[in-house]
């Protein structure tokens, strides 16, 4: 049974679907994924507003996939925590997807709680922009690491 976040916020972020894919295989096997990012500042942010008591979800959107169409968050997970690159390559090597063997040189890392694909996609233009400032254009889609209100 998974304990899902409590937090008010959540993470919308483009990862790429290759990479989703061979994490949820680290996931299944571990509990955990960690991805590299050079957007320190919103991770720094989300890593503020979150404590053990109140986690935060994380929504990806699956970007360089071959499947078309509106853009959708398509994958879901608990953010746990972020670091530095000498931190998170020295602590969660383990807990990287095979797939990002020859990945570039990341600033740092989050880590990832229970990795799963959605069943029900949740449109992006569904989702609301932090503190109520309404939701996002139809074609939007994220670039780097968003906080969110929660949808859920």
């Amino acid at each position: 049974m998974m304990d899902y976040p409590k937090a008010d916020v959540a993470l919308l972020t483009p990862v790429h679907e290759e990479h989703l894919i061979s994490g949820l295989e680290t996931s299944d096997a571990t509990g955990f994924v960690a991805f590299g990012s050079d957007a320190a500042m919103p991770l720094l942010e989300l890593s503020a507003l979150v404590d053990e008591e109140h986690r935060a979800d994380i929504l990806f959107y699956a970007s360089h996939s071959k499947k078309g169409g509106v853009p959708r968050a398509t994958y879901r997970g608990c953010f746990v925590a972020y670091a530095g690159k000498d931190k998170a390559k020295a602590d969660w090597a383990q807990y990287r997807p095979p797939s990002t063997a020859s990945d570039g040189n990341w600033t740092g890392f989050y880590l990832v709680q229970n990795l799963r694909r959605l069943e029900q996609p949740v449109l992006i233009a569904s989702l609301k922009k932090r503190d109520g400032k309404g939701k996002f254009a139809k074609a939007f889609y994220p670039l780097g690491p968003i906080i969110i209100d929660t949808p859920f």
